[in-house]
């Protein structure tokens, strides 16, 4: 069983899509900077290696007016689950339902290993 992140299922499908459009990181730049956005080569680069994060208005706008595909395009994967938070996994091919925000349809469920933030503490209790 495969699982990857949400960071990591937007980063491939960045590049995927860059790909199919026949685009280099800097043409993409260009036409991002086109849209509106302050997009750098440099940029395109660290989203495709994840080491930036697409905000929700920049991954509107590049699905959209860049790619021309629904935003739930962004999202396919061949990967079984995906975790959009610690401990939290979906199964991926529900990920278009849940973008498309057709909970009913969606089955979130609590992954095993439920690690907690690096710096955050278990809180003691405190009794009166």
């Amino acid at each position: 069983m495969t699982q990857i992140t949400l960071e990591q299922v937007l980063q491939q499908r960045l590049r995927e899509l860059r790909e199919q459009a026949g685009l280099s990181q800097n043409a993409l730049a260009r036409v991002a900077k086109a849209q509106g956005l302050p997009w750098t080569q440099a940029h395109v680069g660290a989203l495709e290696r994840a080491e930036r994060q697409l905000s929700l208005g920049e991954l509107l706008l590049i699905a959209q007016r860049v790619f021309k595909v629904g935003w739930e395009d962004m999202v396919a994967t061949p990967a079984d689950s995906v975790l959009l938070a610690p401990g939290v996994a979906i199964r991926a091919r529900e990920l278009p339902s849940l973008c498309r925000l057709e909970a009913r349809y969606v089955r979130i469920s609590r992954t095993k290993s439920r690690k907690r933030a690096p710096g955050r503490a278990k809180a003691k209790r405190r009794r009166h």
